[in-house]
């Protein structure tokens, strides 16, 4: 049990160095992690606002820009999700030559990572929509936590299958980003 526990706790902290690196690498820049969170709001804002120009400010009872909340951060919950896990294999490579250092936990360390940055963004556009004083209470909240986190496994397990995939048949790299194209509309 104890050398269970000593194998954990080394993944444990394999993978926490793993993380720390991956939030290195993609927000090193000066806009960082800030472009992160702005970018989902001015997409939103952009596309809420050119569909309330064509048809009016709602959409079946709800408000444009909830309707475009969730479509779009759903989409793009599995969409990046899944490219982000889909690559880590590759960008990672040179990292299994250290014997601690798995497949598996990058995989798990790059849809981590997603996770918490969507999940960041939704509460940040929760906040917005709260001081802007536009309500928005959904009638089955778990529901919708649920079907988020169920997106986001999506996006890991296809993006896993596509990475592994893709190893074998390079090609597969340039079919998924048209494959994931059309996902949006």
């Amino acid at each position: 049990m104890a050398i269970l526990l000593q194998k954990l706790n080394g993944m444990r902290m394999v993978m926490f160095a793993l993380f720390v690196r991956e939030l290195q690498s993609r927000f090193n820049d000066r806009l960082g992690l800030g472009w992160a969170f702005f970018e989902p709001f001015v997409f939103i804002a952009a596309l809420s606002f050119i569909r309330g120009l064509i048809s009016g400010n709602d959409i079946h009872g709800i408000p444009i820009i909830i309707f475009m909340m969730i479509g779009l951060m759903g989409i793009q919950l599995v969409t990046k999700t899944m490219n982000s896990v889909a690559t880590s294999i590759t960008r990672d490579r040179p990292l299994y030559a250290l014997r601690q250092v798995q497949p598996i936990s990058t995989l798990l360390v790059a849809g981590f990572l997603e996770l918490c940055l969507k999940s960041g963004v939704v509460v940040f556009l929760a906040l917005t929509l709260y001081f802007m004083q536009i309500e928005f209470k959904p009638d089955q909240p778990v529901l919708l936590i649920s079907l988020f986190i169920l997106a986001w496994l999506i996006g890991v397990a296809s993006g896993g299958v596509l990475g592994i995939a893709s190893e074998f048949i390079p090609e597969l790299t340039k079919i998924r980003a048209l494959a994931t194209r059309p996902l949006f509309f």
